[in-house]
């Protein structure tokens, strides 16, 4: 095959980058001329009655041109044919539909108007479209269920949820959300008098598009000849993850295939000026944030606060847009409706199915931060939704099993008496503080207010573990993983359990838990062997069970999904078991190098001090070595 055809190939892989450039050509034939005289519109628009739909929708601006020209002119009878033609090919366009229903009014034709001002009122996302068909619809005389002016007080005694807005929300949408949303579940949901400012975005949409193009050219290229174009252009695989980088590398490839010349340099700075324009900002943040300014007992019947923002927010470092985030039973989350808005999605505006979407993920929302587990019917409102088309399959109200539960919940709370998440709080302060019998009555309420709580279940099983109760902790582990097979870090909580315990119990079963262990381990790697966490685990348990190369393949694997501190320091500690030390010291330096960045990890960390036992337990000239390493690795000061 020709050198050329193979770059052809190459670069028309590109495709999420190339397709609007190579569709170019037809799509600026269709191009609209907005500089066109009546006479020539009035052309052009009888041209269209013998066209076929596509092309009529392809110029549909011409229509509404033309209408707009005889509205300035007075002509209201001409106006109003032209609009009525435009939408019957269109009839998504509210703008439109908003200003034929003011030039109905004009020539008296109310009815007709009334029902132009209802769709416009009922289905347009566009807030400030809303409040002018309102307006009209005030006009006429007809008065549409109207939104309370003032977000209510809260009966003493319920369990409430405060939506905090962040920066600039749709008012109007909130206020239908909330109430549609109070109303399906029986939890008061209010808004927060005074909202909080997100402050300057962390991302912008520009930092994911550079991303998935620099991913989408390495795994095109051979990567042979992907490092030669680098080299001779003196760039590194790190800068085509920069506009700049990304830029010089592009104006390589024009330069070397006739198929993109020029073009694809112009295309993709378009694309990346187009994606700067995206604002991202950090749920991590935002999240922290709410809890500062919004602390438990601010509103007296708050059993969780929801930051509401109309920006996409991200919960990664790549920028990869999320629709919310929260520590599932914290009583603190961030939600987005900006992914439901038909401009996101490039959707027809279609206000009741926004609404749909933000009252379904709230109520999901709401589950997670009262500590409910998600619901394993598809059709409950709180069952996992993995995007917003499983959103839009599922309905709005909750399956009689979570409706049970929640009327549980609502009965046992009570003005005084706190969520399980703050209960767990306050016993996870007990155990610091060495009361472990206090903490365990304090778990035991949790348990009460919520049995289905997850995470009461395994705070419990781990206080067992700390007070030396390894039979009760060992039965619970035992529950836990066959009422929620489908949750990883019931699994993951387990392994651990059993690492600790590599020789327990004594007599006759010894070493049994880390033989079931291994076990459950190999029956749940088909199912999470793309979980960090999991991998870790598992990895962790077989350096434990005198394993190492299986400890060895199952940490590089998790490292390949998320690079941890923890993870080096027992692959070092695995390396060196195998007698890697070359590997067992760079596994150590790397460690190190994270554990500077990360100001929150503790030097004195059993797994620092494990890596570094192993590292210096040689008795041969390595030793020396080992020291070195580990000094040059080793932040300064801490």
């Amino acid at each position: 095959m020709p050198v050329l055809l193979v770059k052809r190939i190459t670069l028309f892989s590109f495709g999420f980058l190339f397709a609007a450039f190579v569709c170019s050509p037809l799509r600026f034939s269709f191009a609209q001329d907005f500089s066109l005289d009546k006479e020539a519109l009035q052309t052009r628009v009888r041209q269209l009655d013998f066209q076929d739909a596509d092309v009529q929708r392809a110029h549909l601006d011409w229509i509404f041109q033309l209408a707009a020209l005889y509205e300035k002119e007075g002509n209201v009878s001409e106006a109003i044919e032209l609009y009525d033609k435009g939408l019957r090919i269109d009839g998504w366009r509210w703008e439109h539909q908003l200003i034929l229903a003011k030039l109905l009014c004009r020539s008296g034709a109310t009815k007709a108007a009334l029902e132009k001002a209802k769709l416009v009122y009922h289905y347009a996302e566009d807030s400030s479209l809303v409040d002018e068909a309102e307006e009209v619809l005030s006009a006429l005389g007809f008065y549409p269920d109207g939104l309370k002016t003032s977000f209510p007080k809260n009966p003493s005694g319920q369990v409430e949820i405060v939506l905090v807005p962040m920066g600039p929300v749709d008012l109007r949408l909130l206020e239908e959300v909330r109430q549609e949303a109070q109303a399906k579940t029986g939890i008061v949901y209010s808004v927060a008098t005074n909202g909080l400012n997100p402050g300057e975005p962390d991302l912008t949409g520009s930092n994911l598009f550079l991303k998935k193009l620099s991913d989408s050219i390495e795994g095109t290229l051979p990567l042979q000849r992907l490092i030669e174009m680098l080299t001779e252009e003196h760039l590194t695989r790190e800068d085509l993850r920069t506009s700049e980088g990304m830029g010089k590398f592009l104006e390589r490839i024009s330069r070397e295939t006739s198929v993109f010349p020029r073009g694809v340099v112009s295309e993709y700075q378009r694309q990346l000026l187009e994606a700067q324009k995206e604002e991202r900002f950090d749920a991590r943040r935002l999240r922290a944030g709410l809890e500062k300014a919004y602390p438990m007992g601010k509103y007296p019947n708050a059993q969780g606060y929801i930051g509401i923002i109309s920006k996409v927010i991200t919960a990664s470092d790549g920028g990869d847009s999320s629709r919310a985030w929260f520590a599932p039973g914290q009583g603190y989350g961030v939600m987005t409706y900006r992914l439901f808005t038909a401009s996101f999605r490039k959707e027809k505006p279609n206000r009741p199915r926004l609404r749909s979407r933000f009252i379904k993920e709230l109520a999901y929302n709401t589950f997670q931060i009262l500590g409910f587990q998600e619901c394993s019917n598809p059709i409950c409102v709180v069952a996992a939704s993995e995007n917003t088309a499983n959103i839009d399959e599922k309905g709005e109200d909750l399956c009689p099993v979570c409706r049970g539960f929640l009327e549980d919940y609502l009965k046992k709370i009570k003005p005084g008496v706190y969520p399980p998440f703050r209960v767990v709080r306050e016993a996870n302060q007990l155990i610091d503080e060495g009361r472990y019998n206090e903490a365990m009555e304090t778990f035991e309420r949790a348990h009460q207010l919520n049995p289905k709580n997850l995470e009461v279940r395994l705070l419990l099983a781990r206080l067992y573990d700390d007070t030396d109760h390894l039979e009760e902790a060992l039965a619970l582990y035992r529950d836990l993983l066959k009422k929620n097979p489908q949750e990883p870090q019931v699994l993951s909580a387990f392994l651990w359990f059993c690492a600790n315990h590599t020789w327990w119990p004594y007599g006759q079963d010894e070493g049994l838990a880390i033989k079931e262990g291994m076990a459950e381990g190999e029956k749940a790697l088909s199912r999470w062997n793309t979980d960090p966490v999991f991998l870790e685990t598992y990895g962790w348990l077989a350096y434990k069970a005198e394993q190492p190369e299986w400890a060895e393949r199952l940490l590089r694997q998790s490292l390949t999904y998320e690079a941890t501190a923890r993870r080096f320091y027992i692959l070092s500690a695995v390396c060196s078991q195998l007698r890697k030390r070359g590997e067992a010291l760079r596994a150590f330096q790397q460690a190190e190098l994270i554990s500077k960045k990360d100001h929150n990890y503790d030097p004195s960390h059993n797994f620092h001090q494990l890596a570094e036992t192993m590292l210096q337990g040689y008795p041969d000239s390595s030793q020396g070595e080992s020291e070195e390493v580990i000094q040059e690795g080793r932040p300064a000061e801490r």
